[in-house]
């Protein structure tokens, strides 16, 4: 690996000589810099490129051109973003400090290798462990950082539209009503209410937190809960924001007659600015904490091979299943779907920002296109057999 070594000149000022062996010939080689950072630049771009002798003239002269880093380049493009909330801003430098600084973020933006450089990038974070979700996370945000220099500081791309590795995103789980049901008798009776609130509206966990008693409405001629509202994580914390979609993410959702008795039980008389669903004390029910002690043991009640009386339960009476707080937001959509309601209807309840949104997850579970698909099918055969 190429090193730094300082050296004191005659006059009082420092030399930063950078010391590397070429791994073909062996024979040693080096350059000196008057300017630290500059000798740190060519140490790590010497690193990256393999400490070839070869690279030693062209290493000098992108360290002391006048092109921009990487990271240099990334900074810039975090720092001037606009429309986006301060916990996509902390997420992008995240992945700016802990995936492509210390990686490729030396690199100057002309380099004229970045091609090859963007794909060992990448094969090098998957080698590493990096996860698919996160590879694709921080790619998304270095493609769109190196696209912000172009075609100022180079021509192209290279890192959009680059073939990634295999990702399986977590398998969506979806409960029958009958395993909803198993489900629910192992929640505590205290939460039971918010998971039947849950499943019967698909709001999401961020939503359904901030909701208070005024948003309910209970006595109009459809009852229903205004969504406006939804918890966002930062940095040091959380606060209130906009839900997910924004605009297109406040909606009014209708709410089943069964639960209209339930909720007016539970809300007759409280402050209307407090948490239509708390915990026992009535503070903001935390997703952790709901999740790590009431959700987490009622899934593994739900799927025990004895109850609590040591009795054996079948498999065929167990949940089989492990689904996640946000699958009862899944397990909505596939009853509304399967009870008929249209692929329209579905994506403004869930506050979708498109029906594509609904459509890419959902679509699959639409009897109406799968019946539709079999008639074209068979119509075809008709064809030919005719």
């Amino acid at each position: 690996m190429a090193s730094i070594e300082r050296r004191p000149r005659s006059d009082g000022t420092i030399a930063y000589r950078v010391i590397w062996r070429d791994p073909d010939t062996s024979a040693k080689d080096s350059l000196t810099f008057d300017d630290e950072a500059e000798a740190e630049r060519a140490k790590k771009f010497l690193n990256a490129n393999g400490q070839r002798l070869s690279d030693a003239a062209r290493a000098l002269g992108k360290v002391r051109g006048n092109a921009p880093t990487i990271t240099e380049i990334l900074t810039g493009y975090v720092d001037h973003l606009t429309g986006i909330q301060e916990r996509t801003r902390d997420d992008y430098r995240s992945y700016l400090t802990n995936h492509i600084d210390p990686f490729i973020g030396h690199i100057p933006i002309d380099h004229e290798n970045l091609d090859g450089i963007a794909k060992e990038w990448v094969n090098e974070r998957e080698d590493a462990g990096m996860g698919g979700k996160t590879m694709r996370n921080v790619h998304a945000f270095l493609s769109a950082g190196i696209g912000s220099a172009v075609p100022k500081h180079r021509p192209d791309n290279p890192f959009y539209g680059m073939r990634l590795p295999e990702y399986m995103p977590d398998e969506i789980v979806y409960l029958t009503q009958r395993e909803f049901a198993l489900l629910l008798a192992k929640v505590p009776p205290f939460y039971r209410l918010a998971v039947k609130f849950l499943v019967s509206t698909g709001v999401r966990w961020g939503e359904f937190v901030v909701l208070r008693v005024r948003d309910l409405e209970l006595f109009g001629e459809i009852p229903a809960i205004r969504v406006t509202k939804a918890l966002k994580r930062q940095r040091n914390g959380s606060y209130v924001g906009t839900t997910k979609t924004g605009r297109n993410g406040r909606r009014t959702v209708s709410i089943p007659e069964l639960l209209v008795p339930e909720l007016e039980e539970m809300t007759v008389g409280r402050d209307l600015d407090a948490p239509l669903f708390p915990g026992p004390r009535g503070a903001r029910l935390r997703e952790n904490n709901f999740r790590d002690r009431i959700w987490a043991p009622s899934i593994a009640a739900a799927n025990a091979e004895y109850d609590q009386d040591q009795v054996f339960v079948p498999r065929a009476q167990r949940l089989n299943k492990s689904p996640r707080i946000h699958d009862l937001r899944h397990t909505h959509a596939s009853w509304q779907i399967a009870a008929g309601v249209d692929m329209a209807t579905v994506s403004r309840r869930l506050g979708h920002e498109s029906i594509k949104t609904t459509v890419d997850i959902y679509g699959h579970l639409d009897p109406t296109q799968l019946s539709r698909s079999a008639d074209a099918a068979n119509a075809a055969l008709l064809a030919i057999q005719g």
